[in-house]
């Protein structure tokens, strides 16, 4: 008994404090040089090796030093990088850890590597485009805390001395920062244990799919995600099938790509459906996670005999279309941030200054 608890606490002492996920820009980089390595003839852990010593990045040295040990202590290539899965994509995992089967394994690293490269470049479009409206929230904050805190106090003893009416504005203003100076505590305090109550909750399989179906059913921005979504399937799909890995196996591998658990499981279905005779179509058909289009696309090309390249087609509409989204939204969240923080302002402005001018006219008469 005590050698367990000296165990768990030397696996907590050991765990990386940053964590461990290399950045898929660097994994990008890494399936493109594992690429030209097998295509040339050279065994997939001798390239593991020689991209080490490439020294890359910092994570992916250490990470591959840690398969390269496994590999070197008698272990599988599925071993190793079960082991050490928590640095990669898992889809990135699952592909390497089965991928040799595929006769086309440097074909589909160099497809997955230009994916992931792509899937990089859309993420940094969405960090530009809140890193702006998030700094003016914090700004909008600062200033409004600011202004409530210590302008207004100083000018509403003003008022109550002179016996002044204040404007509506005003009131709401002085009543808000009331709220906020006596129930404060309350608001962070209730703000926490929310998180934390989702956080627990989260570790319960049952909650967190119904978490996550709420979260892909109701937050905002419901048809980008739809469009990501159908993008990385028909891609993902494409690129495993175009590489001679079988419909089931390729499901599995993009099951592990996502990390909603709504998602998941309704792409478990999906393979689940196959294996029991199904077609692809049959099997989305009452899937609401897919859009009729999608549907329709993997139909006609089901159809048509033509499966793949239909995939190959619908990536490139769904790819097209989510950039096009997401260019739209990045466009829009400056000038959105700007307007609300103008209003504001505006708003905490006018409370304050009204009364001033008011009091400066009545010293006037």
């Amino acid at each position: 008994m005590k050698s367990s608890k000296n165990n768990n606490l030397k696996s907590i002492l050991n765990k990386d404090i940053i964590p461990a996920r290399i950045d898929g820009r660097i994994i990008s980089l890494f399936l493109k040089q594992l690429s030209i390595l097998i295509s040339s003839g050279i065994g997939l852990d001798k390239a593991l090796k020689i991209i080490e010593n490439q020294q890359i990045d910092k994570k992916l040295s250490l990470a591959l030093d840690k398969i390269n040990k496994d590999l070197e202590r008698g272990l599988t290539i599925d071993q190793a990088f079960s082991n050490n899965e928590n640095y990669f994509n898992p889809m990135v995992v699952a592909f390497i850890k089965s991928g040799e089967e595929s006769g086309n394994f440097a074909k589909i690293l160099d497809e997955l590597s230009f994916y992931m490269n792509e899937e990089s470049k859309n993420k940094s479009i969405i960090k530009q485009a809140m890193a702006y409206p998030i700094i003016l929230l914090f700004v909008m904050i600062l200033i409004v805390a600011i202004v409530v805190n210590f302008v207004l106090p100083t000018f509403q003893n003003v008022f109550e001395k002179n016996g002044q009416q204040l404007p509506i504005a005003t009131r709401a203003l002085i009543d808000i920062s009331n709220f906020i100076k006596n129930y404060g505590f309350l608001i962070v305090l209730f703000l926490l244990i929310l998180t934390l109550s989702l956080l627990i909750l989260r570790k319960d399989e049952q909650s967190k799919l119904k978490l996550d179906e709420f979260a892909y059913k109701f937050l905002a921005f419901k048809k980008l995600r739809q469009t990501k979504l159908e993008y990385q399937v028909s891609k993902l799909l494409y690129i495993l099938r175009s590489g001679d890995i079988e419909i089931k196996k390729s499901l599995f591998m993009i099951e592990k790509s996502f990390k909603n658990e709504y998602v998941k499981e309704n792409i478990r279905n999906i393979t689940n459906e196959i294996s029991q005779g199904k077609t692809l179509s049959k099997s989305i058909t009452d899937k609401d996670i897919f859009s009729s289009l999608f549907k329709s696309m993997v139909e006609i090309g089901e159809n048509s005999g033509n499966l793949l390249e239909t995939l190959k087609k619908s990536s490139e509409y769904f790819s097209n279309d989510y950039i096009y989204k997401l260019k739209k939204l990045a466009d829009l969240a400056e000038p959105v941030m700007v307007i609300i923080m103008s209003i504001l302002v505006g708003f905490v402005v006018f409370a304050i200054a009204i009364p001033i001018f008011d009091s400066i006219n009545t010293i006037g008469l």
